[in-house]
């Protein structure tokens, strides 16, 4: 089994504003998205609000053969946006809506073998209200010997200016 973990949100992609694309998106969903759609066993492991927009991503993710007994739903909450306005060389700028609680958690988490692999994501995994669930995952994976592949994809290093997360 391949699990991803990593943000899930929602995003609109607006040109115009008579031309919006809206997209379930987060890099570790893409990333679960194409390995679902290649038939390989794959669970994102995310967390949504309980709303229609959750609804549309989970839909969305089943359709695409993603396990997503993985996804913390929480309740009351609204999921994520993110906004990507396109300049005239269609380069996004992003504006994100997260709506997280207070208190954040995973569902419980899996349990592992040698013969899986989890891959989760830069940005997400700096969270400091989630870090240290998203360690305590890593760290179960690795103690069961699972494939560990960690993806940096930061495209701006502002963040990384803070020597705890560094």
């Amino acid at each position: 089994m391949v699990y991803t973990l990593g943000e899930s949100l929602l995003d609109i992609i607006i040109t115009t504003p008579d031309d919006v694309v809206v997209r379930p998106g987060g890099a570790m969903l893409n990333t679960a998205v194409s390995l679902g759609r290649r038939k390989v066993d794959v669970s994102l492991i995310s967390e949504l609000g309980d709303d229609n927009t959750a609804k549309l991503i989970t839909n969305f993710l089943e359709m695409n053969n993603v396990i997503t007994h993985n996804i913390e739903s929480y309740f009351n909450n609204n999921t994520s946006l993110a906004l990507a306005f396109l300049d005239d060389k269609k380069k996004p700028s992003y504006t994100f809506i997260k709506n997280y609680p207070k208190e954040r958690a995973f569902k419980n988490p899996p349990t592992f073998n040698k013969n899986d692999i989890i891959l989760f994501g830069s940005l997400y995994s700096l969270d400091k209200q989630i870090r240290s669930k998203i360690v305590s995952i890593i760290e179960n994976a690795k103690k069961d010997n699972a494939t560990i592949i960690y993806d940096p994809n930061i495209r701006n290093a502002h963040h990384l200016k803070d020597p705890e997360l560094m």
